[in-house]
């Protein structure tokens, strides 16, 4: 998530939708401004213009996915 200004976002939310054929295990921040986290959605009151929050999203497989391909995920800004 990156704030590309021009000042900062106020109730700023990060919705990660589990993709079929997958059940969701986790989402964890790794990087940048603290932001408040509850199974697939973090929430940050505020983020400054220019600041980068980094994320990992983690999923298993329902036995439908073909081995070694991909998995579309996307994110509701």
């Amino acid at each position: 998530v990156t704030n590309f200004g021009p000042d900062a976002a106020s109730n700023v939310e990060l919705e990660d939708f589990t993709p079929s054929a997958t059940t969701f295990v986790s989402l964890t921040q790794t990087s940048g401004p603290t932001f408040t986290c509850t199974d697939s959605t973090c929430t940050i009151a505020s983020m400054a213009r220019g600041a980068r929050a980094n994320f990992v999203a983690v999923y298993h497989t329902n036995g439908v996915a073909a081995e070694g391909g991909p998995i579309h995920s996307f994110v509701h800004k």
